[in-house]
């Protein structure tokens, strides 16, 4: 939950929430196998979930930014 909230408020800087989303995806699905495989032992199912879906809406706005930053350079490029 830690890395997923870290890249969805600083990840913007440098990019470097490319780096946080990826850990952040790995461990909150890491962590809901080990939660699915015994769950009497381990717990934390919310804050798994919550690293996912920061993380997963991190790459969703950064796909849309850089789509709409290209249309942005296509558009300028046809006015020279």
């Amino acid at each position: 939950m830690c890395c997923g909230i870290f890249t969805i408020t600083f990840g913007w800087c440098c990019s470097v929430g490319l780096v946080s989303g990826i850990a952040a995806l790995e461990m909150g699905i890491y962590q809901l196998v080990q939660i699915k495989n015994d769950p009497n032992q381990n717990g934390g199912k919310p804050f798994a979930i919550t690293g996912i879906v920061t993380a997963s809406a991190y790459f969703v706005l950064w796909v849309v930014i850089m789509i709409f930053y290209g249309f942005a350079i296509f558009m300028g490029s046809l006015n020279h």
